[in-house]
């Protein structure tokens, strides 16, 4: 991996001003940490002021790339949120990126999200942005018409040198949304260091059974048709719970239409920080993912890691990342969510052999070998400017 020297990554603040948590800025947040055990690649991320864990975690890190200099948090927590939320804080961060693209001392651009603030200010640098999904290409009715993502990241796209997906089929839906050809993506999927091999499960105080969701619930997410799907499943099961973790507490509106269900103390809202998803994830029955659709689908690998049998959507990155490890339903069928639902309840032998085979599945997705096919992309493209 040698070109005329170290090869020097510049990322952007755009994940880690939006994200407290969040798999986006997770994703950057590991390939920077990975980069440091990897020779002759040196990386920085462009950020004044964040309040993102992924972040925080890194602030410990020493090396020739050394962050800290950049991240700073001088504000109480709830006068941070205000301030980011009118977009004070965005508008700091992003004068700090492009005094950062200016100076012009690195060789690859990341941007971490699809904001195309940078395009006038990077004429010869090359720029790999990763796509994780085409959400909001394909569900369009499910976001604000205001919402300009879909036009933000055309625009990133249009402008990017090269281009990573992280699945195949992020990779045939941008091919498609963007008539781009093959050549101009390389698929470099997702890995996970969430596992008690890495991190101590939190001691948790936890129904006895419980089925497990992680991630937010509303809109193309599915968790309100997941209630329903389930409402028969757990209150014909003793003492079985669903357990939500990572998407906040239930709004009003969430607690109303779960009481509507009769499954206000059933089902609850958790914790999601690493420890405790580790310990949720090894002590649930199942994990359950009821998308009706998904670009990747990390959970389904943090969920192997911990040995937690995966019911997941019938779509095609869930197939293409759990092959083999996982049932699968229709998330648009209440009778075959159910039906997935009360057979994994009741076949021990089942839930063995998933764990199993998502035990051999894990392999193929490590943030370490991440890591090394993003900083192979990245010689190749500083090598040919």
């Amino acid at each position: 991996m040698s070109t005329r020297g170290p090869i020097r990554v510049l990322y952007d603040h755009q994940a880690f001003a939006f994200q407290n948590f969040g798999g986006i800025s997770r994703y950057h947040a590991d390939l920077w940490k990975k980069f440091e055990s990897i020779p002759g690649i040196h990386a920085k991320i462009a950020v004044l002021y964040s309040d993102n864990a992924n972040l925080a975690e890194l602030t410990s890190l020493r090396g020739s790339y050394q962050p800290t200099a950049s991240y700073r948090r001088p504000f109480p927590n709830s006068l941070f949120r205000k301030l980011r939320q009118k977009h004070t804080v965005a508008i700091a961060n992003r004068r700090h990126s492009l005094a950062a693209l200016t100076r012009g001392d690195f060789d690859i651009f990341p941007p971490t999200y699809y904001d195309p603030y940078f395009v006038e200010s990077l004429p010869r640098t090359p720029i790999v942005l990763t796509v994780h999904d085409m959400i909001h290409e394909i569900f369009p009715d499910q976001f604000p018409l205001a919402e300009t993502t879909t036009f933000q990241k055309e625009t990133c796209v249009q402008h990017a040198t090269h281009l990573i997906a992280v699945s195949e089929t992020t990779k045939r839906d941008l091919m498609r949304f963007h008539r781009l050809s093959a050549d101009a993506i390389t698929v470099i999927h997702h890995g996970s260091d969430l596992s008690p091999e890495r991190i101590s499960p939190a001691s948790l105080s936890l129904p006895t059974r419980y089925l497990l969701y992680v991630g937010h619930r509303n809109g193309y997410k599915n968790g309100y048709f997941l209630w329903r799907a389930l409402r028969r499943a757990i209150l014909d099961t003793p003492d079985l719970h669903l357990l939500c973790a990572g998407g906040g507490s239930f709004s009003a509106g969430e607690n109303a239409f779960l009481a509507s269900l009769g499954l206000q103390e059933r089902v609850l809202s958790v914790g999601a920080f690493p420890a405790e998803l580790v310990a949720l994830y090894q002590r649930a029955v199942a994990f359950i993912f009821p998308s009706l659709y998904e670009g990747f689908g990390i959970p389904i690998l943090e969920a192997f890691n911990c040995n937690c049998p995966v019911l997941a959507s019938d779509t095609p990155a869930l197939r293409e990342i759990a092959d083999e490890a996982a049932v699968y339903f229709d998330p648009k069928n209440i009778e075959a969510i159910e039906e997935s639902t009360r057979r994994i309840l009741v076949d021990r032998d089942l839930r063995a052999k998933l764990v199993q085979a998502g035990a051999k599945r894990r392999g193929d997705f490590s943030v370490d070998k991440c890591a090394q096919e993003t900083a192979r992309l990245y010689a190749s493209l500083a090598s040919v400017r």
